[in-house]
């Protein structure tokens, strides 16, 4: 395991086919240094970096950013290898790519926690999740499908197994108990490309009244294709995130609700539980509070309003 673990960082940095950036908080010298891994960044990743650099200078601690250092299945696991080998302090991860118990395993045996943010990786015993309880993210999608309208019968669920498929069984599991549910997974992570999954939804269901999506790309793909077919307010679109394109449609009427996610919060708190974890003191890591926010048109100008007023 160590040999291979050294072979990986001796390629990754001969390759230089990654990014690794250091924030410069004020630092004394015995400062603990973090490394942070994101092997996909997206939209999500940049409000994670920013509570991830807020809380690295109220702490006094260095971060390196390990982004896109690998790719493939075993990217994650590959980069944390690499960091453990690089003596960091604590490794917080955004786990895209795979399962990583085994290197997890590793880092726990060399001192070293790890802590999974937004993700939580389920074949280890040896992380410390900070993120949203799968859960509780099922009943606020739950509340927004409700609050399309209380004689909603047919509900269809579509979302990308390559993505927190715990979540979305979570989600499924929940709306199970209320509608008639039809559900079709997809594996492409393109927006463009939905249009095929909505036939294949819509096939299997012609009485649908509600779409509900639990990624940001499946959203913005579904509601072009409601747009598309002209259906807009004929098929209700209960979706994820708050990207631009996600939140213009909101204030259109094309997506009744999205569920957004405080990343920034889950950031700061992944840097605030590494550092509890360095300095071994309590052990118990509470999870993050108020990190989920249901999204409507008639909300949308609050929520924005709010998030300007933080950024």
């Amino acid at each position: 395991m160590l040999v291979l673990a050294i072979n990986i960082l001796i390629m990754a940095w001969a390759s230089q086919e990654f990014i690794m950036e250091q924030s410069k908080p004020a630092l004394q010298d015995d400062s603990p240094q973090f490394a942070v891994i994101c092997n996909e960044p997206g939209n999500d990743w940049i409000s994670l970096r920013q509570g991830i650099d807020r809380a690295a200078e109220e702490y006094g601690v260095a971060v390196e950013y390990i982004v896109s250092a690998f790719s493939g299945s075993e990217a994650d696991a590959d980069s944390i290898y690499m960091a453990v080998e690089s003596r960091v302090a604590g490794i917080a991860i955004f786990q895209t790519f795979g399962h990583t118990g085994q290197a997890i395993a590793y880092a726990k045996e060399k001192g070293i926690p790890v802590v999974t943010m937004v993700n939580d990786e389920t074949d280890s015993e040896y992380d410390i999740f900070v993120g949203i309880n799968d859960d509780l993210f099922g009943q606020y999608l739950l509340e927004a499908v409700q609050g399309v309208g209380k004689r909603i019968r047919n509900v269809g669920l579509i979302y990308n197994k390559e993505i927190n498929p715990e979540r979305s069984e979570a989600v499924e599991a929940v709306l199970r108990q209320e509608y008639d549910l039809q559900v079709v997974s997809r594996t492409s992570s393109y927006i463009f490309d939905t249009s095929e999954t909505m036939k294949e939804l819509t096939m299997n269901s012609k009485d649908l009244e509600v779409i509900c999506c639990v990624d940001d790309n499946t959203t913005q793909g579904v509601a072009q294709t409601v747009v598309d077919w002209n259906m807009v307010n004929k098929l209700h679109i209960v979706g994820t995130g708050d990207s631009e394109n996600v939140l213009s449609m909101v204030e259109k009427g094309i997506i009744s609700a999205t569920i957004v996610t405080d990343y920034e919060r889950i950031g700061s708190k992944a840097i605030e539980t590494l550092y509890d974890a360095y300095r071994d003191e309590s052990g118990i890591y509470e999870p993050v509070d108020k990190c989920l926010y249901v999204v409507t048109q008639e909300t949308l100008d609050t929520y924005v309003k709010e998030r300007e007023h933080e950024a």
